[in-house]
């Protein structure tokens, strides 16, 4: 498998920098099903390219295939060695990590930077078709060559095959690119190389952000890369709906709208730093959204993430970059595994804690014991809860008001619901309550998250 990427962009030298790799050497990956290789073989002020080589391990993908719904023959006789597939997206996500999250130490300007670029991948798997790669490129702005292939040249009358080789040019952030690339190949193949569950909506709608909210196949994308498991599709198209209120369609996917998540973020930072509060926990950390905002700011001299799933905690290192994080910043920030139903002597003496859309992740009939937990053992002088607003959800496509945004959700609560619980907690364990509403207010004047800020 092969994916060039060249840019025309002066100095074109500086491509280097964009991909974290010194264009003078070859640079090899190991990865769970084979090698990646990174190698510039044109670099000159002019026009510079990178190249991505992939080479599959056949044993190794045996071993970890979990292409799930697979014969045994298609195990062991496939053209996953050759096609860009999900495998060339691990690829691509390993491989150029730091340029997927437009990071670049030494030009950080130029990762956020819309630069021309052309794309040449040898083989895409595209079953449905030349239709459907200029269906889902040709909205995003990619001028699209496509080149058709016959299943057998000795054997014309067999008809054209399935794969075809590509080049797209486009004026848009590396990391910007990355991310199409990663979502879009796999969707054109049909096939992923490993099980889909849960985790994967996590992963689209990161990669997805900024543009496939508003992408006209929208929906087909959705389904091919979450295989087409109806309870998996309705939440991701569900969270990406709600993140149309914060997107106009009026505005360019590079200059767009915050979403709902980093308005939520956003304002309990502020919150948190309005109260001069500087030793913040974070319970229900999730990927860190939180933690990477509180970072921003010095007041915050020490934050603690904490979540009862590792998977999360290790999710949320690797998207701050923690393993590059100097001994200062590493000072700075903490994560644990920790539970908020059981009662932990490292929760006490922060300044503020916040529960950033947790507590209805839990059964009803343990947030009494939540509620001693995070009011009377830990007793911060600040607590912040947000929670989604239900009576919201009709103004959610493909919800309404009988279900609920999230498949973990174990309830949600009218702002009356919200209000009347936080009032009795308030009042029980000596603490004040204010409210505020987060987000673009749809029609009804309602919003889609609602804030307890309870002081002590």
């Amino acid at each position: 498998m092969f994916l060039s990427i060249s840019t025309q962009h002066q100095p074109a030298s500086d491509l280097g920098f964009l991909f974290h790799k010194h264009p003078d050497r070859v640079h090899k990956i190991d990865l769970p099903f084979g090698k990646a290789t990174v190698y510039f073989p044109e670099l000159s002020d002019e026009r510079s390219t990178a190249v991505l080589h992939f080479e599959v391990d056949p044993i190794g993908l045996v071993r970890g295939w979990g292409g799930g719904g697979n014969s045994h023959g298609d195990i062991y006789v496939n053209d996953r060695p050759y096609v860009s597939s999900s495998l060339f997206s691990l690829a691509i996500s390993k491989a150029y990590r730091s340029a997927m999250n437009g990071v670049s130490k030494e030009r950080p300007e130029l990762a956020q930077a819309s630069l021309p670029f052309e794309v040449y991948i040898p083989t895409v798997s595209s079953p449905s078709g030349k239709a459907s790669i200029i269906e889902f490129f040709e909205p995003l702005g990619y001028q699209i060559q496509i080149e058709e292939s016959l299943l057998d040249s000795k054997f014309p009358e067999w008809g054209q095959s399935s794969y075809f080789q590509i080049t797209l040019k486009n004026t848009l952030p590396l990391s910007l690119l990355l991310r199409h690339l990663y979502v879009l190949l796999p969707v054109l193949d049909g096939t992923k190389h490993y099980w889909v569950h849960h985790d994967e909506i996590s992963k689209l709608i990161e990669k997805g952000e900024g543009w496939l909210a508003t992408h006209p196949a929208r929906q087909r994308i959705v389904n091919r890369y979450l295989k087409n498991q109806k309870d998996l599709t309705r939440e991701a198209v569900s969270k990406l709906s709600e993140s149309l209120g914060e997107l106009p369609s009026s505005l360019p996917a590079l200059t767009r709208a915050p979403n709902l998540n980093e308005v939520r973020m956003s304002r309990v930072a502020e919150v948190l730093k309005d109260s001069h509060s500087s030793r913040i926990l974070d319970m229900g950390c999730g990927q860190g959204a939180l933690i990477k905002e509180l970072l921003k700011d010095k007041q915050f001299t020490e934050i603690l993430g904490v979540d009862v799933s590792t998977n999360a905690l290790k999710k949320a290192k690797n998207r701050l970059q923690y393993e590059e994080f100097t001994e200062q910043q590493k000072s700075r920030v903490g994560f644990k595994q920790g539970s908020l139903v059981y009662y932990d002597k490292r929760f006490r003496d922060f300044d503020a804690v916040a529960l950033i859309e947790v507590i209805e992740h839990l059964e009803p009939e343990r947030l009494p014991t939540m509620e001693r937990v995070l009011f009377e053992c830990a007793k911060p002088k600040m607590i912040i809860i947000t929670t989604p607003n239900q009576t919201y959800n009709h103004s959610i496509e493909a919800l309404g008001l009988n279900y609920m945004r999230h498949s973990d959700h174990r309830f949600e609560w009218t702002q009356a619901e919200f209000e009347s619980w936080s009032n009795k907690v308030a009042e029980k364990y000596g603490y004040q309550v204010r409210f505020e509403m987060i987000g673009a207010l749809n029609d009804d004047n309602i919003a889609p998250t609602q804030m307890g800020v309870f002081t002590r």
